[in-house]
């Protein structure tokens, strides 16, 4: 036996409930919805970071401070290195090479260590004082 034909309307199609109620979420809709999420956020950070900055120890439109370079003197004799003098370390401590004849060394004159010049010089030019110790070896002359 045939079923009866059903008298139940089949349930408009979404294009057209969009159509009734206005609802048009377009690709360009949401684009231009997360453009302007994107320029909101933007202003905000710009405003936060702005005032981090203004908040600062200077005044606004206050000129740099300059400050004049160092000289620096390094409290140290270069010597060239004999083995037969004794009584000298065996090795640079900040390259643990042992010295040889004839290198260029640095005995630093407040607590006598030696290191190569070429070492030495290097690390004064980050920090004044003795990588072993930690006494200054470095004055700063103001011109």
């Amino acid at each position: 036996m045939p079923l009866p034909p059903s008298f139940a309307a089949s349930p408009p199609p979404i294009s057209a409930i969009v159509k009734t109620y206005g609802l048009r979420w377009t690709n360009n809709n949401l684009a231009l919805i997360a453009i302007c999420f994107l320029i909101i956020l933007y202003l905000i950070l710009l405003n936060f970071f702005k005032s981090e900055l203004e908040s600062g120890s200077e005044p606004a439109g206050a000129l740099p401070v300059v400050r004049e370079p160092e000289i620096v003197r390094i409290e140290a004799s270069v010597f060239s290195y004999r083995e037969a003098d004794g009584g000298h370390d065996d090795e640079c401590a900040i390259c643990l090479d042992e010295f040889e004849d004839g290198q260029k060394c640095r005995k630093m004159n407040k607590c006598g260590h030696i290191f190569h010049r070429r070492c030495i010089d290097r690390w004064l030019k980050v920090d004044r004082h003795c990588p072993l110790c930690r006494s200054c070896v470095c004055v700063v002359v103001h011109p």
